[in-house]
């Protein structure tokens, strides 16, 4: 017998610990820094070589990433539509692993430390896809009112 995502959503809220909310929250308050990091940081950015793409698609891209961090970064810093922002938020983590913090090209300063936390954030985020929101979220408390 297969069950839904929404048949086994009691069992993972009854089995969610709190520490993980904590957790979530600070992944949220991680890719909202990215995003502001992102945002002041347009310049350097732009100055890197291109993918050979037109400059107006990358500079677009460029935005979309900013928006969808900080977007992301406060909802799920909140809790509120967790799994949305999270399937968001895979897409980009797993190009920056592919194509900027590749080990084998030193676009940063310290490529290790950029793909190590990467690596984790992508790792955190497909936990947050599975196990979703947690209790301390609003959309418990949207759960706990509609109830």
């Amino acid at each position: 017998m297969k069950l839904t995502l929404s048949q086994r959503e009691p069992w993972i809220a009854g089995t969610f610990p709190k520490w993980l909310c904590i957790l979530r929250m600070a992944l949220g308050l991680f890719l909202l820094y990215k995003g502001l990091f992102y945002l002041f940081h347009v310049g350097d950015y732009q100055a890197l070589p291109g993918s050979g793409m037109d400059p107006m698609i990358d500079t677009l891209y460029f935005h979309l990433v900013i928006f969808i961090h900080l977007a992301g970064g406060v909802f799920i810093t909140l809790g509120y539509h967790t799994r949305l922002m999270v399937l968001a938020q895979v897409p980009i983590v797993l190009g920056a692993l592919y194509f900027i913090d590749s080990p084998s090209r030193l676009i940063v300063w310290e490529p290790n430390v950029e793909y190590t936390a990467s690596l984790l954030c992508l790792l955190l985020l497909l936990t947050f896809l599975i196990y979703g929101s947690g209790t301390f979220s609003v959309d418990q408390l949207r759960k706990e009112k509609l109830s």
